[in-house]
């Protein structure tokens, strides 16, 4: 009898701490910084996806960053790319990629710097400057740069307070 009322019990606790069934809520919030191809597009919810920019070459991808809430989020201006390795994902070097819409500096001479935080208002989405696929400069101009070559990649940008980190879902090169 005691190992009948064990098993019940045992049962009743399995049940209380299963997760929600599909498209039922369970009460808790998605962590900030879910994958953005398990985060829907959704009010409340920022995403980071790659868009394939059409025409720029096979590598080009831009950062989209979808700010879903309704609060003004800061993030930081560099992008990172990151590759899918079988010890998990490696940040590869593709310097001065950042949150940038522009190339040219309005003022002229050189390449435009954004601010450290850039700001991204409720409800809007930003699209930067595409990656060019490529390691050293990787954003713009390529003086110094080489292809990252084929692979599995994603984007990540960080909050400025450092309380979230947001990727996008993979992409192949």
């Amino acid at each position: 009898m005691k190992r009948a009322a064990w098993i019940v019990m045992m049962m009743l606790l399995a049940g209380c701490t299963r997760s929600a069934r599909p498209g039922r809520s369970s009460g808790s919030p998605r962590p900030a910084t879910a994958d953005a191809a398990l985060a829907p597009r959704a009010a409340g919810v920022v995403t980071v996806r790659a868009e394939r920019r059409s025409g720029g070459g096979a590598a080009a991808a831009a950062v989209v960053v979808d700010n879903q809430t309704d609060k003004t989020i800061s993030l930081r201006r560099e992008i990172t790319v990151e590759k899918q390795t079988a010890a998990g994902y490696q940040r590869v070097d593709a310097s001065m990629l950042y949150l940038r819409e522009q190339c040219d500096n309005p003022g002229g001479g050189g390449l435009y710097e954004p601010p450290a935080c850039v700001d991204i208002g409720p409800g809007t989405s930003f699209r930067a400057q595409p990656w060019t696929g490529d390691i050293g400069d990787s954003q713009c101009a390529c003086e110094e740069c080489a292809p990252a070559g084929p692979g599995t990649y994603r984007f990540a940008v960080e909050a400025c307070d450092h309380s979230a980190r947001y990727q996008s879902a993979t992409f192949d090169l």
